[in-house]
């Protein structure tokens, strides 16, 4: 392992950093991603390898091929964070493959908010969904919101950037049965859902897409009349906890 020290704000790595965390075009040209955080980087490390491991201390707790020793000024302008632990690394981007018998499938249209996309991810890896698919009106799924929000999932999903087109013919090649949630459609504690599966959230405010809206069964959550309608994370979350559900 190498190491070495960084202490000028204006050293040519620190501009390589701070892109990689800023600029989703950036990221997928150099196929690297910049994470910031001890704990998450010890998670990811035990699966993926740490290029370099940026830190504020002299010792080094996580293997990497290299090891900067910086200070915290450097840290907060590479992380953007104001109270950073003092822990950032860089590592390749994850091309995680799908599973062959992938059962439960999350897809992703038009969802703008990068915390509600980082919840979706994280909650899809917890309860089950094996991959997601996101359309390009998505946001990036390494944004460095959606990565906080979504503490790690990103490493330990399967995650592909499609068009409509490629979702649906590969929905139709695998024979997944389409389930697409809106606020008008059957109450999902009336449907059994048979895996394959596929579940289509789209974005809140303006609704499904009128491409996808006729591809599957329409569903949403029984709620009380005196709820209009839940974010797109909660709903996402529950819909996909009744889906994995055994059939009574």
């Amino acid at each position: 392992m190498i190491t070495k020290e960084i202490r000028s704000l204006q050293h040519p790595l620190i501009k390589h950093w701070k892109k990689l965390r800023e600029n989703s075009l950036y990221r997928r040209e150099n196929k690297k991603i910049l994470i910031s955080g001890k704990k998450l980087i010890i998670e990811i490390s035990q699966k993926f390898s740490i290029d370099v491991l940026i830190s504020t201390e002299n010792i080094n707790p996580i293997p990497a091929l290299l090891h900067v020793q910086t200070t915290l000024p450097i840290i907060k302008k590479i992380t953007g964070l104001q109270e950073p632990d003092g822990y950032a690394a860089e590592l390749t981007l994850p091309e995680i493959p799908l599973p062959p018998d992938m059962k439960y499938l999350l897809i992703l249209d038009q969802i703008k908010d990068p915390g509600n996309l980082g919840t979706l991810l994280r909650s899809a890896l917890a309860l089950g969904f094996e991959g997601v698919f996101i359309t390009n009106e998505t946001v990036d799924p390494f944004n460095e919101k959606v990565l906080r929000a979504a503490r790690g999932a990103n490493f330990f999903l399967p995650i592909q950037t499609l068009s409509l087109t490629e979702i649906f013919t590969f929905l139709q090649k695998k024979k997944f049965s389409i389930y697409i949630a809106d606020i008008e459609g059957k109450s999902a504690d009336q449907v059994a859902f048979n895996p394959p599966l596929a579940l289509i959230l789209s974005h809140e405010s303006e609704g499904v897409n009128p491409k996808i809206q006729k591809k599957g069964t329409v569903i949403t959550i029984p709620m009380s009349p005196f709820s209009e309608s839940l974010n797109v994370a909660i709903s996402g979350g529950i819909l996909m906890y009744i889906m994995t559900r055994p059939s009574k």
